[in-house]
């Protein structure tokens, strides 16, 4: 069960009402066929320069596709590595690789970080696919609990296929154990838009 010390318990209660706000006000000027809906829980455990990551939950609608996710690299400096799996429901699995690079000015406060995923299909259902996300945000406050920014979410397939949605994101921090991310994007490529909730959880 999570325990909220001194403040972390007013700040989540903002935090929560934040994006509620957010939620309710994109909502109102979207009919539900524009727009795809991302949901994911992210698990983190991290030891030294290791870490491991499942995803339990991703869900994206239309079209209704689950996703389970399992990570496990390294952290070398500002660049990590991992070896990444992943299964959906429509019965697509995968192997590959994600390569991070996080880059930070203004007494840390400034950040950037690149993300490149490649994917091997390990069955004929399953098309071979790369992603390219960018996030770029600054600490608002000194306790770091709340970074506006700006996140780019883009996925490619070997036949060509691509979406790439660009638009502001939130993250906020709530407790030493868990922060949210949401984010609004619209395909620069394309006519859809992405709204997209993601939970963290540390151990």
């Amino acid at each position: 069960m999570l325990k909220f010390r001194g403040s972390a318990l007013p700040c989540f209660i903002k935090s929560c009402v934040t994006l509620v706000l957010i939620l309710t006000c994109f909502s109102g000027y979207l009919r539900a066929d524009e727009l795809l809906k991302k949901i994911a829980v992210e698990v983190i455990c991290n030891w030294k320069n290791y870490s491991f990551r499942v995803r339990p939950v991703d869900y994206i609608n239309p079209p209704g596709r689950k996703r389970v996710d399992l990570l496990f690299g390294r952290r070398f400096g500002d660049f990590s590595a991992y070896l990444y799996w992943k299964y959906n429901s429509e019965d697509e699995h995968y192997l590959g690789t994600r390569l991070d690079y996080t880059a930070r000015a203004l007494e840390d406060r400034l950040r950037a970080i690149f993300q490149f995923r490649a994917f091997m299909g390990l069955n004929s259902r399953s098309e071979e696919h790369f992603y390219f996300i960018t996030q770029w945000d600054y600490q608002v406050d000194k306790a770091g609990i709340w970074r506006p920014g700006l996140l780019g979410y883009g996925v490619m397939s070997v036949n060509g296929d691509a979406v790439f949605f660009l638009g502001p994101a939130l993250t906020t921090r709530v407790t030493k154990f868990m922060s949210f991310r949401l984010s609004y994007g619209f395909d620069i490529l394309n006519s859809d838009t992405l709204m997209y909730f993601k939970c963290y959880l540390f151990l």
